[in-house]
């Protein structure tokens, strides 16, 4: 079983996690919706342009070499790394 686990693929590991990430924020959804808290025109908006965003990064990403992404991606982590220590440390004492 656990030669199996180490065979498979990242793929199939993302494929999991997404399906149950998806599960679990369905049933969020419906039980939000069903007791009158969902915005529908904000959530509308934040769909379309979380799908726009997906969209032009996705075409951004296939034309950029891994170095590149792997550069963006780190620069990305550590600017948002030290945001989050300063704003803890600075302004909230």
């Amino acid at each position: 079983m656990a030669r199996r686990l180490f065979l498979a693929s990242t793929a199939v590991f993302s494929a999991v996690a997404t399906s149950r990430y998806s599960f679990s924020s369905l049933v969020a959804t419906l039980i939000f919706t069903w007791r009158g808290l969902v915005d529908y025109r904000l959530g509308i908006v934040m769909g379309s342009v979380m799908f726009a965003g997906a969209f032009v990064g996705g075409r951004v990403a296939l034309r950029l070499s891994n170095a590149w992404l792997r550069r963006i991606f780190l620069t990305a982590v550590i600017a948002l790394a030290l945001k989050g220590l300063l704003y803890d440390l600075l302004l909230h004492r």
